[in-house]
């Protein structure tokens, strides 16, 4: 995606053809999903897109009440729960970001506050960790946390690694 542009890009190996979709807004990120199309994070929430004929879908914007927020980085679980984490766009950096959660139900649950970047989402092989940090200059940490692959529901998270402490 090229967040700030509202580009979502698609790019076919066999053929060289790179597509590139205006979703209108900025993207902060992107899934595959099983049926066709992508469900994505954008600066006004949740939604499901179909690139192949431009419809698009919205599911929830649980960050309405901070229309200076975007989301900014995503990840799907091994169960095709969709998480992504918001940001404040521009200005001068401020704790407002939060990571969430969207079901294939549908449902969004809000998982942690007071991040200034969020980034870095990933989960470990086996689907039992997950990953997630705050780029922030002056944060600059990754955290791991359990994970409840049944219930979508991250443990305690613990410092993973502080980059601060690398010059």
């Amino acid at each position: 995606v090229d967040i700030a542009a509202g580009l979502i890009h698609r790019f076919d190996p066999e053929s060289g053809r790179n597509d590139s979709f205006d979703f209108g807004e900025p993207v902060g990120c992107i899934a595959r999903r099983q049926k066709d199309g992508l469900v994505l994070a954008a600066k006004t929430g949740f939604y499901l897109f179909d690139p192949d004929n431009g419809e698009r879908t919205f599911l929830s914007d649980p960050e309405a009440h901070l229309p200076g927020n975007r989301f900014n980085d995503g990840t799907t679980d091994m169960q095709g729960r969709f998480w992504a984490g918001s940001m404040k766009d521009g200005g001068d950096p401020e704790r407002l970001g939060s990571f969430y959660r969207l079901d294939p139900d549908g449902a969004v649950t809000r998982w942690r506050d007071g991040i200034y970047t969020t980034n870095g989402l990933a989960f470990s092989p086996d689907g039992t960790r997950m990953y997630f940090s705050d780029s922030n200059p002056a944060v600059r940490t990754i955290w791991v946390a359990p994970y409840d692959t049944e219930t979508g529901t991250p443990g305690t998270p613990e410092v993973f690694f502080d980059t601060r402490a690398v010059a």
